[in-house]
């Protein structure tokens, strides 16, 4: 008599052991595999800003040893000649926002617009120009037709355009339109002292770029700190980290809002520097139109300032091409903002 072998399938007993153990592993790979991704996208972002800092420093060998500004292109017709001519003319810092240095970088060809989007922005709103629909729904490309310094020359202390695309946008305002900005990273303020050490002879004290920050440098406890959602870009929920560009070409990675001293030429000695608060304890520069006299120290001071283009909101920079140490200027954060809260 043959005997036979009964093949039977799990119970449900083992069956529901399986399942345990399979759940118990997701649980434990789930985590890992999260904190992997973030820490490639982590690495993603600093070979990013690294790059921006490189087409920075590329910039210099046409400017004299400094950086390029939005002064050094957007300038009055040269007065001997009546016309616009490189390098020469009135310089007009009125137009030194961060879109506008964005702007201008990619005018001149030193790196391509999707260079100034970070893989680990959290915002929806920010996107490559040109690779993301706008507002209207269309993806709109950067003009770089709309060079025409000659004809710009003549108009430039109340438009910028015809110098650089001025549809790129970085605003990030409260109850702003819904227009796409086109930039992840705060930039240094470019007027006063700090113009004049946007070098590429300036040292690993001078900050060029960062992660943005918080408003006005808002410290921990602060609900402009606690509540930022910038702080998630590469941070844990509760506490900022970023990355930092100094003008030496070196990046750092900071928890600190005070990754170097800044020296006060007043004082001589070296004062801590939130790199993301206009302090303007120590040094000053044309205290004029009844600006505080404080306008203008070569403090960091990393902003993420506009033209007021995009929705009309405060720029860091002043009409009379001061700083205004003001509530909404330094603002780097859009942690009340409507994009962020709908």
């Amino acid at each position: 008599m043959k005997s036979t072998s009964i093949r039977r399938g799990f119970t449900i007993v083992e069956l529901m052991v399986v399942v345990a153990i399979i759940a118990l592993l997701i649980s434990l790979l789930v985590p890992a595999l999260a904190s992997s991704f973030a820490s490639a996208k982590a690495t993603q972002d600093q070979a990013q800003i690294r790059g921006v800092m490189a087409g920075t420093i590329m910039s210099s060998q046409d400017f004299n040893d400094k950086f390029i500004s939005p002064d050094l292109i957007a300038r009055k017709p040269y007065a001997p000649l009546g016309q616009y001519m490189w390098g020469k003319g009135e310089r007009v810092i009125n137009w030194n926002s961060t879109e506008s240095l964005c702007s201008a970088i990619i005018m001149r060809k030193y790196l391509e617009p999707d260079a100034f989007v970070s893989p680990v922005d959290v915002n929806p709103y920010v996107g490559a120009k040109g690779q993301v629909e706008e507002g209207g729904g269309i993806a709109v490309p950067y003009d770089y037709d709309c060079w025409d310094p000659v004809n710009a020359a003549s108009q430039v202390t109340s438009d910028p355009y015809g110098f650089w695309d001025t549809a790129f946008y970085c605003d990030l305002a409260p109850n702003s339109s819904e227009d796409t900005d086109h930039n992840s990273y705060a930039s240094s303020t470019l007027v006063g002292h700090r113009l004049k050490k946007w070098t590429v002879n300036s040292g690993h004290d001078r900050i060029t770029w960062s992660t943005r920050g918080t408003k006005d440098g808002a410290l921990m406890g602060n609900p402009d700190y606690d509540n930022a959602p910038d702080i998630e870009m590469i941070g844990e929920e509760t506490t900022w980290k970023g990355h930092v560009a100094h003008a030496d070409g070196s990046i750092t990675v900071e928890t600190s809002f005070i990754p170097v001293m800044h020296y006060s030429t007043r004082r001589g000695l070296q004062v801590a520097d939130n790199i993301f608060a206009a302090e303007f304890y120590d040094e000053y520069f044309s205290p004029i139109n009844n600006q505080s006299a404080n306008a203008g120290a070569a403090d960091n001071w990393q902003t993420y300032s506009n033209n007021n283009y995009a929705s009309g909101s405060a720029s860091a920079i002043a009409p009379s091409g001061l700083v205004v140490d003001s509530y909404i200027s330094s603002r780097c954060s859009w942690s009340t903002d409507s994009d962020w809260n709908e």
